[in-house]
């Protein structure tokens, strides 16, 4: 995905279909921050981020932020809930499909923060390395607070 600054992009029309095969519609998450991490199963790098997504969706410091896992290979409602028990996550999780066909992601792992309140991307962060969480957390830092 290449990201522009300056192209404004709605959740309003992106949705996912969560473990028990619900629909839901981005746009009508309330929190100004949406970090979306894009995973799958048997991935090598997710293993390193996804702990990393967890522990900030535990420590949960901002209110303003929302955490979203979206698994870009899950199928069905049972794949799914194995991917998310197997992986220990209690963020919530969703199943890739064409709601998010406006959300390109060309790769996992793979994380987008969304300002609900400019309708854009922010940053996107692509593959996990040592300094993952470091990384990450100087992004989240640099949010603006409301």
């Amino acid at each position: 995905m290449r990201l522009d600054h300056n192209k404004t992009l709605s959740l309003d029309d992106v949705s996912m279909i969560d473990s028990l095969d619900v629909n839901h519609r981005l746009g009508d998450i309330d929190k100004r921050y949406v970090v979306l991490y894009f995973w799958f199963e048997g991935c090598i790098h997710c293993k390193h981020v996804g702990p990393v997504i967890e522990k900030f969706y535990k420590l949960n410091k901002r209110q303003d932020i929302t955490y979203l896992g979206v698994d870009t290979m899950s199928k069905n409602k049972k794949s799914l809930l194995a991917a998310i028990k197997g992986n220990h996550y209690d963020f919530p999780n969703y199943r890739y499909n064409e709601g998010v066909k406006d959300l390109t992601v060309n790769g996992a792992p793979m994380v987008i923060i969304y300002d609900n309140l400019l309708n854009k991307v922010l940053e996107q962060l692509l593959g996990g390395n040592p300094d993952y969480e470091t990384n990450f957390s100087k992004l989240i830092d640099r949010l603006p607070i409301e």
